[in-house]
């Protein structure tokens, strides 16, 4: 005996509640691959073809943390990956992964993670 069991899905919502997830997915894989340069939000928002302050709204609603936040923690789990896979210096790995100086480094990795980098290190 051979059988066929079908499931059916009402579809009609589903580009309606992925599409501000798809409207922002550029801004995303760009930070996500180049968040090692300097980013300007202004650049995203115009990958997006949004305005920046359409861009910095939109982007709060969808995701609950501005495009700042989004930016820095993907950098602080590049730094996390470095951190436990290398033996390089803090400093450079702060500048490694985007960040200006090891002093802001710190203080925003003490922010996101909840202990030093050196800490998370050991």
């Amino acid at each position: 005996m051979v059988g066929l069991a079908c499931l059916g899905r009402d579809m009609t919502h589903a580009y309606e509640e992925l599409s501000p997830y798809m409207e922002m997915n550029q801004a995303l894989e760009y930070v996500r691959t180049h968040y090692a340069d300097s980013i300007r939000i202004e650049d995203l928002a115009r990958l997006c073809g949004m305005s920046f302050s359409q861009f910095e709204r939109r982007f709060r609603k969808t995701f609950h943390i501005s495009p700042l936040q989004h930016i820095t923690q993907v950098r602080i789990r590049a730094a996390c990956n470095l951190l436990t896979t290398t033996h390089d210096t803090i400093a450079a790995i702060a500048l490694d992964v985007g960040f200006y100086d090891h002093s802001h480094f710190s203080r925003a990795f003490k922010k996101v993670m909840g202990v030093s980098p050196s800490l998370y290190r050991k």
